[in-house]
């Protein structure tokens, strides 16, 4: 009966430990939840690309005629 106490300590450590890792893993895909997205710029150019510093996404394009003509 002296095996009884500490297996249950270990187990309950272990489902601790368990526990709190899968909430801080599920808790590090939220990134930023209230901030939002502004709009795109105006900008006097014949072209412009507007993407995203932290993920890449590209968020604005606009090309002209003159500029795709020239390509």
């Amino acid at each position: 009966m002296n095996n009884v106490a500490p297996s249950r300590i270990v187990r309950h450590t272990v489902l601790g430990s368990a526990l709190l890792m899968t909430a801080n893993i599920a808790n590090a895909n939220e990134t930023f939840p209230n901030t939002s997205i502004p709009a795109a710029p105006a900008i006097d150019a014949e072209a412009y690309i507007l993407i995203d510093y932290n993920s890449g996404k590209v968020l604005k394009v606009m090309l002209t005629n003159a500029v795709i003509r020239r390509v």
